[in-house]
């Protein structure tokens, strides 16, 4: 569960640590495994003030606790702090330099808000060689192309898209 969970990958980490803190026996690293869980399923929404404040220090503490830093880019992200939150998500690129899911949250954020397309389409490229299965960094790597102009390599990547997310209304406007 701890390797997951420093590896970034949430979902096989919540599993293994759920099944390690309610086993019957006592184990160093159990009282541990409860409070990485707290972070795993704490509600990024539901997070303010004071809460805030504790998470952040607590990340002082441990700054290389990549759940952690993405629980903050993800409230700084409801709050609307594009600087911090950008800021967050690259040191969380760092600890987990293959992690596509972050990689993508980053290249929306430069190919959006932070309008730095170069910088978008370079982490969506990465994104794509780590993940050429996701519809997602398909959407928005084909989404960049298109305004870069390369409309044959961006119809390739927004058909495989709109193929496993056929609801999706802004893919279904770029394509």
């Amino acid at each position: 569960g701890m390797t997951h969970y420093m590896l970034d990958e949430e979902a096989p980490a919540r599993l293994a640590l759920q099944r390690a803190v309610r086993s019957d026996r006592d184990f160093p690293g159990k009282e541990e495994g409860r409070q990485r869980l707290v972070l795993l399923e704490m509600d990024p929404k539901s997070v303010r003030g004071d809460a805030l404040s504790a998470l952040e220090k607590k990340q002082q503490a441990s700054p290389n606790d990549p759940v952690l830093l993405r629980r903050l880019a993800q409230i700084y992200e409801i709050q609307g702090d594009q600087g911090k939150v950008v800021a967050t998500y690259e040191k969380v690129l760092q600890l987990t330099p293959r992690n596509s899911a972050v990689m993508l949250k980053l290249a929306q954020l430069y190919g959006g808000p932070l309008k730095n397309r170069s910088r978008a389409l370079e982490i969506a490229r990465s994104a794509r060689n780590l993940d050429s299965d996701d519809p997602q960094i398909a959407a928005t790597l084909g989404g960049l192309i298109l305004q870069s102009g390369d409309f044959p390599y961006a119809l390739t990547l927004l058909q495989e898209a709109s193929r496993k997310l056929p609801n999706d209304a802004s893919l279904l406007h770029d394509l």
